[in-house]
């Protein structure tokens, strides 16, 4: 856009001799477009109003950011000797190729005094307020009014003056990096800034351009001013803002910035009045009409109050993240013991214990919210042998549980010992031999408040024989490993169901897919040579979910593909990790959960092999997913994939 204005009367000062005196005024490009100015200087006597002397500029190019002083092209003679008094107008126009029809520049009245005869050397201080054109300071005490009437004042720029008397204040304008501000002294000294609008100046060292209306932050300093850059909710590196640039600004110059006041005459159309309009989380320097959500910080930045594409107004207040009582995610999570600000909703931490550790209990503690995640049970290995034999695949491993309770922080000691529960192990596929189990995945707790169990190991592959996956993880008790030709028991407080509910580790299935459970791990798959056939993976709804069995090879010699691991969020089988397809290819590792809510998928199985090694089991996602089971081969079986470390949550409420 197109900004140009006039902003100071370089001559003629306030006091002058009787001559020729010279007219000047000082322009300055707000925008990013050059523009050209034309112009004409009236000068009219403050006595009888009458003008009486008028005289234009040459056209002058003034580019984007570049301030200049132009003459007038003739100077002002006055009429007579005569010790009177005068001012000046300046009107002009800017226009660009862009904006052919120009806008309008104003330069408000400028009064001078015109002295009779030479004034001779003025007294030191008395120069030193009028050679950049400033003025004596005037004694008002006593002044209760001022008789009118006055359309307006022009304050020109100048030095700060001293104090005033008690119980008064001095106004002047000054000069702050090329912008004129009005300002206030005090009796006691302090200087404050004026009008409705509170606004300061802010240097751009960012390197490129800060666009007019762009969202603002705090970056350091440069000289006396505060140096800015764009805001973005999006992280607390880029935050807080502390207002929107009232003009576009070049890097390595100085602008406006707005906290608290009305921006006028900007396009609202699209905002409803009383709408209240937030720091943009995805675009750098914007805004948005919908608060922001966790991890994105959430800040106010103003209110819409004109809907209108021409003449909207909006008020801005550069409030902090907490002023409408919504605390975001991250705000919460930092607050410390004393904060004011906690005023405004209650704390809480969260820790994440992936490893054995101590937990420490915060002194100003409430209610403790505490979750244990068991480890998954390993995949068990593949069956090697000849090619005129039935080889089973290994059995997928057990999920573990899930567990969670809330103490009165008063109920828990001062420390409280974090066991994470270790990864069952993955068993080895067999060389001309049956393949070994699974290991069980390991107990996780905190103290003796509350633990979960891991789930079982799967069986290893043998010849001409079914096999079963692990017992998914209970609240009360491990799952178990498979062996023989049956199905391996869910953990404790009940083991028998391969439809588990509450803490109960799910059953497994000899020859099928896995049981599914509540809050027990889902147990791992059984498979079958004679078919062949080969299981998924059990799913758990809160809990981790089992693994896949792996493939099979009939003693006519034909293979088949691995299968899927089971899921979390899921009473069902299936879902987990990729089976391995084609001959002797590993499954998939299962998904991990995301730390604070979701538990670990089980593996996918490896593929059987009809002429080579067997593929080799998927390991389950951390926390508590179960290995897949290793492919059966010809000759050497695929090893089993290894279950996942368990977990423990800790929450705390203050």
């Amino acid at each position: 856009m197109l900004d140009i204005r006039a902003i100071h009367y370089p001559s003629p000062l306030s006091e002058v001799d009787f001559a020729s005196v010279p007219l000047s005024v000082r322009l300055k490009n707000y925008a990013d477009e050059t523009g050209e100015v034309t112009g004409t200087f009236r000068v009219y006597n403050d006595t009888t109003g009458l003008l009486i002397h008028t005289s234009e500029i040459a056209p002058v190019t003034v580019a984007a950011g570049v301030t200049v002083d132009v003459d007038a092209l003739t100077d002002f003679d006055p009429p007579a000797p005569a010790d009177d008094v005068y001012f000046v107008i300046f009107d002009g126009v800017a226009k660009n190729t862009l904006v052919p029809d120009g806008i309008s520049i104003h330069r408000g009245a400028w009064y001078f005094d015109v002295k009779p005869v030479g004034m001779g050397p003025a007294p030191a201080a008395h120069h030193a307020t009028h050679e950049d054109g400033g003025s004596d300071e005037i004694d008002v005490t006593g002044l209760v009014g001022l008789t009118g009437p006055h359309d307006f004042m022009d304050l020109a720029e100048n030095a700060a003056p001293g104090l005033p008397a008690a119980n008064t204040a001095r106004i002047f304008a000054e000069d702050k990096a090329g912008h004129t501000i009005l300002a206030y002294n005090d009796a006691g000294g302090m200087k404050r800034h004026l009008v409705r609008d509170s606004v300061f100046i802010g240097w751009n060292a960012t390197g490129v351009l800060i666009p007019k209306l762009s969202i603002v932050r705090s970056v350091g300093n440069v000289g006396s001013l505060p140096s800015i850059a764009l805001a973005k909710a999006d992280a607390a590196a880029t935050m807080p803002a502390i207002g929107i640039a009232l003009e576009a600004i070049a890097d390595g110059t100085s602008g406006r910035i707005m906290q608290v006041g009305l921006i006028e005459n900007i396009n609202t159309s699209a905002i409803a009045p009383g709408a209240r309009v937030w720091v943009s989380s995805t675009v750098a320097g914007g805004v948005q009409i919908t608060a922001p959500v966790w991890p994105a910080l959430r800040q106010e930045i103003g209110v819409i109050l004109i809907q209108d594409a021409l003449v909207g107004t909006a008020q801005v207040i550069a409030r902090s993240a907490f002023d409408d009582g919504v605390i975001n995610h991250a705000a919460l999570m930092n607050l410390t013991a004393g904060d004011p600000h906690t005023q405004y909703a209650k704390r809480a931490t969260f820790e994440l214990f992936t490893a054995n550790d101590t937990w420490t209990k915060p002194a100003d503690a409430q209610l403790v919210r505490v979750v244990c995640v068991g480890a998954g049970g390993g995949g068990g290995g593949g069956c090697g042998d000849a090619a005129a034999t039935a080889r089973a695949g290994g059995g997928g491993g057990g999920g573990g549980a899930l567990s969670f309770k809330i103490f009165p922080a008063s109920a828990l000691t001062a420390t409280v010992a974090v066991t994470v529960g270790t990864a069952g192990s993955a068993g080895t596929g067999g060389t001309a031999a049956s393949g070994t189990a699974g290991g069980v995945g390991g107990a996780s707790s905190f103290g003796s408040y509350l633990s979960a169990f891991g789930g079982g190991g799967g069986k290893g592959g043998v010849t001409a024989a079914v096999g079963a996956g692990g017992g998914g993880g209970g609240t009360c008790g491990p799952g178990a490993t498979a062996s023989g030709t049956g199905a391996a028991a869910g953990g404790y407080p009940g083991s028998g169901s391969t439809r588990a509910i509450g803490g109960q580790g799910a059953q497994s299935n000899a020859q099928d897919n896995g049981g599914f459970a509540e809050f027990g791990g889902g147990s791992g798959a059984g498979n079958s040579p004679a078919t062949p056939m080969r299981g998924q993976g059990g799913g758990s709804v809160f809990a981790a979910g089992g693994g896949a069995a792996g493939a099979c090879v009939t003693t006519a010699n034909v293979g088949d593909n691995g299968n899927i691991g089971g899921a979390t969020n899921l009473y069902g089988a299936g879902g987990g990790g990729a089976a391995g397809i084609g001959a002797g290819a590993n499954g998939g590792n299962g998904a991990a959960g995301d730390g604070i809510v979701t538990c670990g998928a089980g593996g996918g199985s490896g593929a059987s092999h009809t002429a080579g090694t067997g593929g080799t089991g998927g390991t389950g996602g951390a926390p508590g997913g179960g290995g897949g089971g290793g492919g059966a081969g010809t000759n050497v079986g695929g090893n089993g994939g290894a279950g996942q470390r368990g977990e423990v949550r800790v929450e705390v409420w203050f």
